[in-house]
């Protein structure tokens, strides 16, 4: 009677657990693709240096520095009361004809200088600076920290780049600058937020700082624990690789979606040529990182089939075991592993939890490493499977205690 219980429980204790194992990879892969969003976010905003490596290549890019040179050049003009009044009233009234060529020339002329400036190693030079510290205090505003260069004005946060346009007007020489006199206090001074944005950004910022170290956890906790519940852990191990591979196409899908999005809300073709290259540069980290989680998927994937009972996965591991006995067997015939034996017996003995540990260390290289790219994924995984091979070759299995793996 007891047989019968038994015999009948396991049927449903195995469905339970692929139950469990299903919630669980599924959850994994939904936080999994939070995560991986959520984290490049995190790093971007709030951490000055990335903020740098992400808009530091910004005014090298031609079209990003035509359109900074436009928005110079507006201020500019738009700083003079009536250009072409004063243009008009300097000529005779015979040559008045010549006001808007004038104009046009000097623009013209302010253009050139604007985008001169922009690209040289000086503004690029005060563009890193001046971000670098921008950004460390907007940062210290939005998580409510004291700081004494940047502060809040009537509860607005500004942004100024007022000196650029001052520079601009000072290359021009004397003749520019007498028909652009003087630059307003407030040319190129610009509201980012107001007070009521500023408290709801703050909490942004707080949730966005907690959310970038949690999900990361979760999503692999979650998906571990997928494989562990699993009755064929193999096969959950191939459907979270394909499945991390699956979210890692649709970020990169919607990303190329949102920048078309953005685009097709601009109607002048100068700044919507700008916002373009401006959009790829600063999130060129997030694509980086994204193509990296597509091959740690691809190579979780791999890895569960080429364990599995596929004939062909039969034949590489068969070959890889033939080739680890004869790098051993030449070995010992050298005696060079003949003070490694005492070695080889720990790692025998403790074959499954040496290979549980460089798996942990590899996860955790890749949760903790800012921003891991597909280099450092391969890097991982090549690191990893050397290590694994290492134990192999310490320690090779016994005669006829392989076979195709179960599941």
């Amino acid at each position: 009677m007891a047989d019968e219980q038994t015999s009948s429980a396991s049927p449903r204790w195995a469905r339970l657990r692929t139950i469990i194992a299903v919630v669980l990879l599924s959850l994994g892969l939904v936080v999994a693709l939070a995560a991986n969003v959520t984290t490049w976010t995190k790093d971007t905003l709030l951490d000055t240096n990335d903020w740098v490596a992400a808009v530091e290549p910004l005014p090298s890019d031609d079209r990003v520095s035509a359109a900074l040179a436009d928005l110079i050049v507006d201020e500019l003009t738009i700083a003079t009361e009536d250009l072409r009044a004063q243009a008009r009233a300097a000529l005779p009234p015979e040559a008045r004809f010549l006001t808007e060529p004038i104009v046009a020339g000097l623009q013209r002329v302010l253009r050139e200088e604007a985008m001169k400036l922009i690209q040289s190693q000086q503004f690029t030079d005060i563009w890193v600076k001046v971000n670098r510290l921008a950004h460390e205090q907007l940062v210290a505003i939005l998580k409510g920290e004291d700081n004494e260069l940047l502060k809040t004005s009537g509860g607005d946060v500004r942004l100024d780049f007022r000196d650029a346009v001052v520079t601009v007007r000072e290359q021009l020489g004397p003749d520019g600058q007498q028909l652009i006199a003087d630059v307003p206090e407030d040319a190129g001074v610009i509201v980012i937020a107001s007070s009521e944005q500023l408290a709801e950004a703050q909490d942004a910022v707080s949730l966005l700082d907690t959310l970038g170290v949690v999900l990361p956890l979760l999503a692999t906790a979650m998906l571990l624990g997928s494989i562990a519940v699993a009755v064929g852990r193999r096969r959950f191990l191939l459907a979270a690789g394909v499945g991390l591979a699956i979210v890692a196409a649709i970020t990169l899908i919607a990303l190329d979606v949102a920048r078309g999005e953005v685009l097709s809300l601009i109607e002048d073709a100068t700044v919507r040529s700008a916002a373009g290259a401006a959009f790829s540069i600063t999130t060129d980290g997030l694509h980086s990182q994204t193509v990296g989680l597509l091959i740690l998927g691809l190579l979780l994937a791999v890895a569960a089939w080429v364990a599995g009972p596929n004939r062909y996965a039969v034949l590489i591991r068969e070959y890889a075991r033939q080739l680890f006995n004869r790098v051993r067997r030449a070995a010992e015939e050298d005696d060079r592993l003949a003070d490694l034996e005492p070695v080889s017996n720990f790692v025998r003995a403790h074959r499954g939890v040496l290979r549980l540990t460089g798996v942990v260390l590899a996860l955790i290289v890749l949760i903790a490493w800012k921003q891991p790219s597909w280099v450092t994924v391969l890097v991982t995984a090549c690191l990893l499977a050397a290590y694994l091979g290492v134990l192999e070759l310490l320690a090779p299995r016994r005669p006829g205690g392989g076979g195709a793996p179960a599941g």
